[in-house]
């Protein structure tokens, strides 16, 4: 079973990413992926990866082997 994580971004407080984090599960469970982690943060897409702390915890965990894939909704 491939190990993935999801992560759900919004951009303002007065967004919700639990949409996204139900369809991703979704996703995830169709495809018989493990779900080791769900990440959700609220940060402007206009940040580049210096700004956004659970990015690079997704790509350090995928440097690491923990996962193989990250799960996001567009």
């Amino acid at each position: 079973m491939e190990k993935v994580v999801i992560l759900a971004r919004v951009s303002t407080s007065r967004q919700d990413a639990e949409y996204q984090i139900e369809q991703l599960l979704n996703v995830a469970q169709k495809r018989n992926y493990d779900v080791v982690k769900i990440f959700s943060e609220t940060i402007s897409g206009k940040y580049g990866i210096n700004d956004r702390k659970v990015l690079q915890e997704i790509i350090e965990m995928g440097k690491q082997k923990q996962i193989s894939k990250c799960l996001t909704y567009d």
